[in-house]
């Protein structure tokens, strides 16, 4: 069962240890639409010939100086194993949570890890009094988008080039309070 806690120093060094790569059969593509009066932007869910690995953004970050500046970095345990972890910071403008960092350990994608770190930035955002939680997804990553989609999460907008390689970010938010 996948418990979600706090992580600690000792946590770090575990967290650096999951690859950072995930496996898709889906992408989102997007399409710009021009005309008189209309301009458009839509995202199609295109199936591709195969599985795909895909490297998650942020695999080369420096974990250690996440957790000593972060207030809300979790792990998720499978018994002793952490086999994931998520990092949100409140951001200074706003009364927003942002999600920077999302990674569940290959063989644990259908554990319910990422729901459970999820659930926990909720409820951690909820405490905290944040208004919303956003959660930029690689237009890739279409197992993370599922799962925001599935948990309530809209599509708020994109940014261009926000991951490495120019690839954009989705951005799906999840309002806390009303």
């Amino acid at each position: 069962m996948i418990e979600v806690r706090s992580a600690t120093v000792a946590d770090v060094a575990l967290c650096e240890r999951i690859e950072p790569t995930y496996r898709t059969r889906h992408v989102w593509k997007v399409e710009h639409q021009v005309g008189e009066g209309l301009f458009s932007v839509a995202f199609r869910r295109a199936r591709l010939p195969q599985e795909m690995p895909v490297e998650a953004p942020h695999g080369g970050d420096d974990l250690f100086a996440l957790w000593q500046r972060s207030r809300c970095f979790m792990v998720a345990e499978d018994g002793h194993m952490v086999v994931g972890y998520l990092v949100l910071y409140p951001r200074q403008e706003s009364d927003e949570g942002w999600v920077s960092h999302l990674l569940v350990a290959a063989g644990f994608e259908r554990s319910r890890a990422a729901t459970r770190l999820l659930e926990s930035a909720e409820a951690w955002g909820r405490r905290q009094r944040l208004m919303s939680i956003t959660v930029p997804a690689q237009s890739r990553n279409d197992p993370l988008i599922q799962l925001l989609m599935q948990r309530g999460y809209a599509l708020r907008g994109f940014m261009e080039a926000y991951f490495g390689h120019g690839e954009a970010a989705l951005l799906f938010s999840l309002t806390l309070q009303a």
